[in-house]
């Protein structure tokens, strides 16, 4: 159907993304080791420890190219603390919410 589509509308290559979000926890944890009784049927979480969300937001095209990855994270206001060498990510946006 995508191909049948493509034809019928004269759709180039260069005009096909795709588009993904994806996010990761940065920061460290505590690990925790719980001993319960199985017969109690409640759900226990680990506790994280200082965890902050980041989330990447990458797309790429059908002929190959790319759109560089927007990197955005949890803060009023960007941190230079945050990134990572600038050789290694050049070309990349970087941004911050307050929502996170």
């Amino acid at each position: 159907m995508v191909h049948e589509t493509i034809k019928q509308y004269d759709v180039a290559a260069k005009d096909i993304y795709n588009m993904d979000e994806s996010g990761f926890a940065i920061g460290s944890t505590q690990g925790a080791c719980v001993v319960i009784d199985s017969r109690i049927r409640s759900q226990f979480q680990a506790r994280p420890g200082r965890q902050e969300w980041v989330t990447v937001i990458e797309c790429i095209c059908s002929d190959g190219s790319m759109i560089d990855p927007l990197v955005i994270f949890r803060g009023m206001k960007l941190s230079s603390e945050w990134l990572i060498s600038s050789e290694l990510t050049k070309g990349w946006r970087f941004s911050c919410t307050k929502k996170g």
